[in-house]
């Protein structure tokens, strides 16, 4: 049986596309996942980076505040009354109201969580002297709650 050309032609085509068709299923399609599962992992691999990145600015900005924390934290130490330091503080306050012609009388007590002293002060003169007693108050190198003034 001899084959006409149309048929070899047709045949021929049918060798072709299934040698193609072998090519794209054993050679290409692989590639292209493969290709697909790369462009994934990479995607994932940016965002554990972008994320990594961000995590280093915050502890770098951290590490910038911590500094800035140690130094408030300091100025708050020297602002409060360490134990041992009650005398003087109570001197300072009979000096300044002394210089300020205020007869005081103070009372002074530690707090009931013994983290802070609560000083109670009835002072007598007048109102001006009063004013610079107070005045003179602010310019200790501590931290004072008035909770209460009367006159």
């Amino acid at each position: 049986m001899k084959l006409t050309l149309q048929q070899r032609i047709f045949g021929f085509i049918g060798i072709i596309v299934t040698a193609i068709l072998i090519v794209v299923g054993l050679i290409v399609w692989p590639s292209i996942k493969k290709i697909y599962d790369l462009k994934q992992d990479i995607g994932t691999i940016e965002n554990e980076m972008e994320q990594r990145y961000i995590n280093s600015l915050k502890l770098k900005r951290t590490m910038r505040e911590l500094e800035e924390i140690k130094t408030q934290t300091a100025k708050f130490k020297q602002a409060t009354i360490k134990k041992g330091e009650e005398l003087l503080i109570i001197t300072t306050l009979e000096n300044l109201a002394n210089a300020n012609g205020i007869e005081q009388n103070l009372n002074a007590l530690l707090g009931e969580d013994e983290k802070f002293y609560q000083f109670s002060l009835l002072n007598n003169g007048t109102f001006v002297n009063h004013i610079k007693y107070i005045q003179a108050l602010e310019t200790l190198p501590y931290y004072m709650i008035i909770k209460d003034v009367k006159f």
